[in-house]
This record gives C-alpha cells, structure tokens and sequence, in this order.
C-alpha cells in the first residue's frame, strides 16, 4: 500500500489463485491478516503458503 493500514507494519493487496482478492496486513508482532473483499471468504491454504513465501521473499528483498 501507499499509506500502511494503521497498526500494521507494512500492509498490502493479494489475488489469490481463485481469483478473490484480499487486503493484507503484518502486526506489530510479524502476525500476518487477511481482509478478504468478499465477507467469509476463506483463502486455501495452499494459496496462503504461497503468499506467505512470496511475501518472505519481498520482506527480505526491501531488507525489512
């Protein structure tokens, strides 16, 4: 995001493989959250994997 969600260390937007989208957040503890667009939507957890490595990746790359 361009402004970071307020409370949250960095913070974002995900599409995920089924094509539902989703905003994201780290806590000031590393905790990842999920803000689905659609209420009650639950991502796999495959999906979740992937984005939770795909944002490892990115964290470690920006040397955050």
């Amino acid at each position: 995001d361009t402004v970071t969600r307020a409370g949250a260390l960095a913070s974002g937007n995900v599409r995920f493989s089924d094509g539902q989208s989703a905003g994201w957040y780290l806590d000031q503890y590393g905790r990842l959250g999920l803000v689905p667009q659609q209420p009650g939507y639950k991502p796999g957890a495959a999906d979740v994997e992937a984005f939770q490595h795909a944002l490892e990746r990115e964290i470690s790359r920006l040397g955050l």
